[in-house]
């Protein structure tokens, strides 16, 4: 047995042998049957997801891989994301821009056409023109 001033020995409990398998749950709405919820997941950068669980289906990502659903300001009570009727508002970490997405868009193969797979960024027009 090797003995070691306290405090200065090597530990096999690590931080993330402790929390990288841990998802964390901040938020969730319902929209009809539906439920989200946004994820953040610890093996994935600490990335957050919304995700949707619909009564007619398994729970499914609703934000593609390359996007974080996570602002800097929703950190003192405000919200990353919201749906309304099947489309998800979220601001995505990298930009702080809005977008939004529905699962729907990205089953549409007309919208695959016209490359509308990824969110698309909310106007900030006005929306007279």
């Amino acid at each position: 047995m090797t003995t070691a001033p306290y405090g200065s020995w090597r530990s096999p409990i690590t931080a993330d042998l402790i929390v990288g398998d841990t998802v964390a749950l901040p938020e969730a709405w319902l929209d009809g049957d539906d439920v989200y919820w946004c994820e953040g997941r610890p093996k994935e950068g600490g990335r957050f997801v919304v995700v949707k669980y619909g009564v007619h289906g398994p729970a499914e990502d609703v934000t593609p891989p390359s996007f974080n659903a996570r602002t800097r300001v929703h950190e003192y009570g405000g919200a990353a994301a919201l749906v309304r009727e099947g489309t998800v508002y979220f601001a995505n970490f990298a930009d702080q821009k809005l977008y939004r997405q529905s699962l729907a868009d990205r089953r549409n193969p007309l919208a695959k056409r016209r490359n509308a797979v990824m969110p698309m960024p909310c106007s900030t027009a006005p929306a007279d023109g």
